[in-house]
């Protein structure tokens, strides 16, 4: 089955907001969808990722109890709701993720290569268009290294162009 834009963005959010304990009552208002569509979906997607939601799970006993939290790198967390005790472990372990990987392209980066902005996930960097290529390639080298810390494989993908938008990264 092919999943087009819309569909991936309506589970995209579902599967997160449900994750981050979000009702399906309530998703099914916000997305103007029946409850039981919603009750389905969230119910595929427990089924499918079981290990995903344990992990959950887990957490937000230890944040109930009131433990200490902390991200794979051992960051620690100061959540103040259950939906930030899902989210803070995740977003700050991707923080992490990026500034490692930054660091090594840094060092990498031909002398006419640039990291010229963060922008979530991403990295935009310029470079001489005969570099473009090889810049591209030691920037996907470097963002998927293995990472210790994470018992997941990273991606990444990269786009080039003259624009960001050119690149295929813009939003809107």
């Amino acid at each position: 089955m092919e999943v087009r834009g819309k569909e991936r963005e309506v589970g995209k959010r579902i599967s997160l907001a449900a994750l981050y304990g979000a009702r399906p009552r309530t998703l099914a208002q916000d997305l103007q969808l029946p409850v039981a569509t919603v009750e389905r979906a969230v119910g595929r997607y427990r089924t499918r990722f079981p290990r995903l939601w344990q992990w959950r799970d887990e957490l937000l006993e230890r944040f109930h109890e009131g433990k200490e939290l902390r991200n794979p790198f051992g960051r620690r967390l100061a959540p103040e709701t259950d939906a930030q005790a899902v989210n803070h472990p995740c977003q700050s372990a991707v923080a992490d993720v990026m500034k490692r990987a930054m660091v090594r392209l840094d060092q990498r980066l031909p002398a006419d290569a640039h990291m010229v902005a963060q922008i979530h996930d991403e990295l935009l960097v310029e470079c001489p268009e005969d570099q473009a290529e090889a810049v591209a390639t030691m920037m996907v080298q470097e963002m998927t290294r293995p990472v210790l810390e994470l018992p997941v494989p990273l991606a990444a993908k990269v786009g080039i162009g003259t624009t960001w938008k050119d690149a295929g990264h813009a939003q809107g």
